[in-house]
C-alpha cells in the first residue's frame, strides 16, 4: 500500500517538529502548553459557580467528599492532606494540583459542586456514612426501641428450614432449634403451600421482642441457582411480612436486619472477602475459653450438649445466628 500506517504516523511527526521549529518554541514547553488543563478550570466557570466549589472543598470533611461519589478514599484523604498543609484553596487551579487528582474527576465532581455550597453539599450525604451505627441495622432503630428490648430471635433462613436462636438481654442464651419448611431444598412456587408452611413456622418460633436477619447478598454463578435464590426470598419477604402483622396499628417494625461485613469485621471471619466458619468462637464461648468483644455469653450445659449432637451444616447454622445475635446486642441495642 502506497500509505501505511507507519508512514503516516512519520508525517504527522515531521509536522509536528516542523511547526515547533518555526515557531521557535522548545519540546517541553510546546507539551506544557497543550496539556496544561489544569489552567482552564477557572475560565470554565462563572464567580458564583467558582465561589461555590471553593466553599465546598474548604469546608468539606473526607466523608462529605466521598459522598460525592466522584472520589475514592484516597483520594479525598489527599484533598483533606492537600488543604491542611498549604491552607485553604483560593482557585480551582490549586484544587488541580492535589497530587492524585485527574483532569476528567476534576471536572466531573466540579459540575456537580457548581451548584451546591458546603451547607447543601452535606444534604448529598447519607445518614449510613454520617452514623456508621445506623447502617449495621435496617430499618433504624430509634434509641427508645432498643432500650425496650428484652429479647431478641436470631434467624437463619435457608429454602428448607429456618434455623433460630433465641437470647435475652442479659446475653443468656435461651433455647435455638430449627423449623423445617419444606422436606427439600426447592419446592415449585406456590402461594397458597407458602403460606400454609411459612404461618406454621412462626407459629413453632418463640416470642421475643424484635427478630433479627442478616442481610446476605446472592451471587448467581449460573442460571440453575436463579430458582433458589427467587424461593429463599420469597420465604423472607412474606416471614418479614407476617411477623410485621401489627405495623398499621403501632408502626412499629418486629424484624430488624443486619450486615453480614458488621459481623466480619466484629469476630475477624473474613477471608478473601469470603466468611469462614466460625465454629471455634461458639465452642471457645461453650468451654469458657475466653470471652469475644466484651461480651459475657451464657449458655447452659443441656443446649451444650445438644448442639454436639447435630451434623456439622446444623451447628453451622447454629453459630450463625449465636454471632447474629451477640453483634446485634454489641453493634445496635447495646452500642458498646
Amino acid at each position: 500500500m502506497a500509505f501505511s500506517f507507519r508512514n503516516i504516523c512519520r508525517t504527522a511527526w515531521r509536522t509536528y517538529f516542523r511547526d515547533i521549529s518555526n515557531k521557535n518554541i522548545s519540546v517541553k514547553k510546546y507539551s506544557k502548553a497543550s496539556t496544561s488543563e489544569s489552567t482552564l478550570f477557572d475560565s470554565f466557570y462563572s464567580d458564583d459557580e467558582r465561589k461555590n466549589i471553593l466553599d465546598c472543598f474548604n469546608k468539606a470533611s473526607e466523608i462529605e467528599l466521598l459522598a460525592t461519589r466522584h472520589l475514592n478514599k484516597i483520594k479525598t484523604s489527599s484533598v483533606i492532606s492537600h488543604r491542611e498543609q498549604f491552607g485553604n484553596f483560593s482557585t480551582l487551579n490549586q484544587i488541580s494540583k492535589v497530587p492524585g487528582l485527574s483532569f476528567l474527576e476534576l471536572q466531573k465532581l466540579f459540575n456537580t459542586l457548581r451548584s451546591l455550597n458546603h451547607e447543601k453539599m452535606k444534604e448529598l450525604v447519607p445518614a449510613s456514612m454520617l452514623s456508621p451505627e445506623v447502617t449495621r441495622s435496617q430499618p433504624n432503630m430509634t434509641k427508645q426501641i432498643s432500650d425496650s428490648i428484652t429479647s431478641l430471635v436470631a434467624l437463619d433462613i435457608q429454602t428448607d428450614r429456618i434455623t433460630w436462636l433465641k437470647m435475652s438481654r442479659n446475653l443468656d442464651v435461651v433455647d435455638w432449634n430449627q423449623t423445617m419448611i419444606f422436606n427439600k431444598l426447592y419446592m415449585k412456587y406456590d402461594v397458597t403451600a407458602y403460606f400454609e408452611k411459612i404461618h406454621n413456622c412462626i407459629e413453632n418460633l418463640p416470642k421475643a421482642s424484635i427478630y433479627t436477619l442478616e442481610n446476605k447478598t446472592y451471587r448467581y454463578p449460573s442460571l440453575r441457582v436463579v430458582p433458589f435464590v427467587v424461593s429463599l426470598r420469597t420465604i423472607e419477604s412474606m416471614l418479614v411480612t407476617m411477623l410485621n402483622h401489627n405495623y398499621n396499628v403501632d408502626k412499629t417494625h418486629r424484624v430488624y436486619t443486619i450486615r453480614p461485613n458488621a459481623i466480619n469485621r466484629l469476630f475477624n471471619l473474613s477471608i478473601g472477602g469470603e466468611r469462614v466458619s466460625g465454629q471455634h468462637i461458639f465452642r471457645d464461648i461453650i468451654n469458657h475459653k475466653r470471652t469475644y468483644c466484651d461480651l459475657d455469653v451464657n449458655i447452659s450445659r443441656p443446649l451444650s450438649d445438644r448442639f454436639f449432637q447435630y451434623d456439622t451444616v446444623q451447628q453451622e447454622k447454629i453459630t450463625c445466628c449465636l454471632l447474629q445475635a451477640l453483634s446485634f446486642y454489641k453493634l445496635i441495642i447495646l452500642n458498646k
